[in-house]
């Protein structure tokens, strides 16, 4: 999700940017030569340097946010790999993810895509006007204004000295707010899209006589065939759900899979939250 997001908003700024760079504004049809030939030779001629700083903004932009999307999607990915060989390898009977962090990683997941979304978008949004700007401007590099009561002009490049400054204070303070909007949105997700492998489950400890029942039963008759299993899930889900909330949830689970010969970490970091209705595909 974020990673196709963030291509998506990384494409519309690049396109937006490169569109508005070469924009056939009638500025741009006369040629360089003829709109930069007048004017201060620091300022009037530069125009296309300025305007070339000002769409490497945007690439840059555009680079980092790639770059991040697929490192950041590169090591979701991993983990979750690395998740699905250690289940098999280091005990019996956990699971690789657990429902609620899934949940929790996918909505995590939204957040930081349309962060990228909304920053890409309103950055592509105003290209059109805050790159196009030095197309329009070269055409008048060679008019000046002249002070207040003065009878001869500014010295050449006196406006667009000021101009372009202004112009580029614009540019990167609107660039500085969008990068916040989606960069936060990255940092949010750096800082939550973390699994959760320890667990406090010192409030719902499932006394021992229950245990003890829960293994007659689950050795004694659920692990005895599939019919076996069907018949018996039912009242074995229900002694788990200890604290009666409907769900054999981690801590839950984590009890049973410590009960099982597992070691104390490999029980607590493959647990998982388990509805008690959906009993019957515990078996499966």
């Amino acid at each position: 999700m974020t990673m196709i997001a963030s291509f998506v908003s990384a494409a519309y700024v690049i396109k937006m940017s490169v569109d508005a760079v070469i924009a056939h504004t009638s500025a741009f049809q006369q040629g360089y030569a003829a709109v930069y030939r007048n004017g201060s030779e620091t300022w009037g001629y530069n125009l296309g340097i300025f305007e070339l700083v000002a769409l490497g903004s945007y690439q840059l932009w555009a680079f980092v946010l790639t770059v991040l999307a697929i490192v950041g999607s590169m090591e979701i990915w991993n983990m979750i790999e690395a998740r699905e060989v250690a289940v098999k390898e280091e005990g019996l009977g956990g699971t690789p993810f657990d429902a609620i962090e899934a949940m929790k990683f996918f909505v995590l997941e939204m957040i930081v895509g349309l962060g990228a979304v909304i920053g890409g978008y309103c950055l592509g949004d105003v290209a059109d006007k805050l790159i196009t700007w030095f197309d329009e401007f070269s055409d008048n590099t060679d008019d000046e204004g002249r002070a207040y009561n003065a009878s001869d002009l500014d010295p050449a490049g006196t406006a667009a000295r000021f101009d372009v400054i202004f112009h580029y204070v614009t540019h990167f303070m609107g660039l500085a707010v969008f990068t916040t909007i989606t960069l936060g949105a990255y940092i949010f997700g750096a800082e939550f899209l973390v699994y959760k492998d320890e667990l406090d489950c010192s409030t719902n400890v499932i006394p021992e006589d229950v245990m003890e029942e829960i293994g007659e039963l689950f050795f004694g008759k659920v692990t005895q065939g599939i019919e076996n299993c069907y018949e018996n899930i039912h009242d074995l889900m229900g002694l788990l759900d200890h604290n009666k909330n409907g769900f054999v949830d981690r801590c839950e689970d984590y009890q049973l899979l410590k009960f099982l010969g597992n070691t104390e970490e490999y029980s607590m970091k493959y647990s998982r939250t388990f509805p008690t209705p959906a009993w019957a595909t515990r078996c499966n």
